[in-house]
C-alpha cells in the first residue's frame, strides 16, 4: 500500500490575511468604525464626550498594536532588511500620529467637560 501525504497550506504568522490587508483594517478601518459607532449624532452630553474620547483612544491603540505586530512579524519571519526597515518606518509614523490623536482627544475632552 502506498500512503499519500496531504500538504497543509502554509499560513505563517499572519494566518490567511496579508500584511497590507491587516494594515488597512487595523490602522484605518477599525479606528474609523469605532469613531462612527460611538459618535453622538444628536446634542452630546458629558457621557457622549467621554464615549467619543475613549473610542478615539481605543482605535489608535488598535492601530499601534497592528503596526507593532506587523513589524515584529517581519522580524520573526526573517524578511529582507529593506522590508523590515519599511515596516519600521511605517510603525514609527503610525505611532507618532496615534499618540498625537490620543493627546488631542484628551485635550478636546477636557475642553468640552470644562475642566481646563
Amino acid at each position: 500500500m502506498t500512503s499519500t501525504e496531504t500538504e497543509h497550506p502554509k499560513t505563517g504568522l499572519l494566518g490567511q490575511w496579508s500584511a497590507p490587508t491587516l494594515m488597512i483594517m487595523g490602522v484605518i478601518a477599525i479606528p474609523a468604525l469605532l469613531a462612527l459607532l460611538f459618535n453622538s449624532f444628536s446634542a452630546p452630553d458629558d457621557a457622549a464626550f467621554v464615549r467619543m474620547a475613549f473610542a478615539a483612544v481605543a482605535g489608535q491603540t488598535i492601530a499601534i498594536v497592528t503596526v507593532v505586530g506587523l513589524f515584529v512579524s517581519r522580524i520573526v519571519t526573517r524578511s529582507r532588511p529593506s522590508e523590515i526597515i519599511t515596516y519600521a518606518a511605517i510603525a514609527v509614523a503610525v505611532i507618532v500620529g496615534a499618540v498625537s490623536i490620543i493627546a488631542g482627544a484628551s485635550d478636546v475632552l477636557l475642553q468640552r467637560l470644562d475642566l481646563l
